[in-house]
């Protein structure tokens, strides 16, 4: 097992119209190999921004050949956990569930994309074949 925390701060201040700006975010990893051919991986979120301008990226562990890397900004949590299963050396399942909890909002996103409520979750499996 791998524990990692890490705590990011940033301090945005535009100096034209005297705006300053905070944002803070720390998150707990864990990795855990089960077996040689069973992995996992969770990581929880806590972040407060005072706007989308002191926004903070993350890199996330991802289904192969996938990148996520979402902008925190406002007050919420984020947490996901993937699992990787490989039973052959010429198959592998790949299992991810991530969630976004904003307990401020009424609505995540906008436009097409808009999600009504607080909470956003996606599931993603992808199944790999090797010959």
């Amino acid at each position: 097992m791998r524990l990692k925390t890490q705590l990011e701060y940033i301090s945005f201040h535009v100096k034209d119209i005297n705006e300053k700006e905070t944002g803070y975010s720390i998150y707990q990893d864990a990795r855990l190999d089960v077996t040689d051919n069973l992995r996992g991986y969770a990581r929880i979120s806590l972040f407060r921004t005072d706007s989308y301008n002191s926004r903070l990226y993350t890199f996330e562990n991802d289904l192969p050949g996938s990148l996520t890397n979402p902008a925190l900004f406002w007050k919420g949590i984020r947490w996901y956990v993937l699992i990787n299963y490989s039973p052959f050396t010429t198959f592998k399942i790949s299992l991810k569930y991530s969630e976004l909890f904003k307990p401020d909002e009424s609505s995540l996103g906008s436009g097409y994309t808009e999600i009504p409520g607080s909470l956003d979750n996606k599931i993603s499996l992808q199944i790999d074949f090797f010959y």
